[in-house]
């Protein structure tokens, strides 16, 4: 589907920004396909760095099995080829103009809806919603480690399930507490946030006194999204410490 370069001309406003997510988006109503609909059409400039470092990897590779005498037919919008004779000396050269264009292309995405009162905001959010569905499988597979259940018997396979189920449900819910901190914070995944609160560590010395490692920022950051702060946080250490008779030194 091709879309009106004046829409992506348009699209470059700051009007058309879509809260603090780097992502901007606008709906355009289209009849093209014999019924009403709307194509929303995206934009995220922080998706053109990496889909560029792929296309040019990918360039660099072919453009290496062309030199080796390879037939690609993938890459024929690309390059130019030119045999030698004899099938020897083949000259091997970039289509730039073709190379710019699909550069210039990059960042955009087209969602069509036939609900027409769906904004490009709202559009966004439902498809990300999927897109968090198919990561909580990948969840309970990989993170919680539910490939292989690893029982004996119906009972055991059905409590596994139903703590990992549980388990899946705090993690979620973790995610929705921290979803406007992940908005502004594209750096941190939810492992990487898990890893660095892992590092607030409590050591008992000998004599009963409790000593952690001071909180960052980054982590004092994380908790003010739970309501949390570095208060609580010594307070349940010590009241973890004096009730948990597992509690170590």
């Amino acid at each position: 589907m091709e879309v009106p370069h004046e829409s992506k001309t348009y699209l470059m406003s700051s009007r058309y920004d879509i809260g603090l997510t780097g992502v901007k988006g606008l709906a355009i109503d289209d009849d093209r396909y014999d019924f009403r609909s709307k194509i929303h059409l995206f934009y995220a400039n922080t998706k053109i760095a990496e889909e560029e470092r792929l296309f040019k990897d990918k360039l660099a590779a072919w453009e290496e099995e062309l030199n080796d005498g390879v037939s690609l037919k993938i890459a024929e919008d690309y390059f130019t080829v030119a045999e030698g004779k004899n099938g020897k000396n083949r000259a091997v050269e970039r289509n730039y103009d073709a190379i710019d264009e699909k550069i210039r292309n990059m960042g955009y995405f087209l969602m069509l809806t036939t609900d027409l009162s769906k904004t490009p905001d709202e559009v966004l959010d439902i498809y990300r919603r999927k897109d968090i569905i198919e990561k909580c499988f990948d969840e309970l597979k990989n993170d919680l480690d539910m490939k292989r259940l690893r029982v004996h018997s119906s009972v055991a396979a059905e409590g596994k399930m139903f703590i990992a189920f549980i388990g899946l449900i705090l993690r979620t819910y973790v995610h929705n507490k921290l979803r406007n901190y992940f908005d502004t914070n594209r750096a941190l995944s939810m492992p990487q946030v898990f890893d660095e609160m892992r590092m607030i560590k409590t050591v008992k010395t000998k004599d009963g006194m409790l000593l952690y490692n001071p909180i960052t920022k980054k982590q004092r950051t994380i908790l003010e999204q739970f309501g949390i702060d570095e208060e609580v946080i010594s307070k349940a250490i010590h009241k973890y410490a004096k009730t948990n008779p597992f509690f170590f030194e």
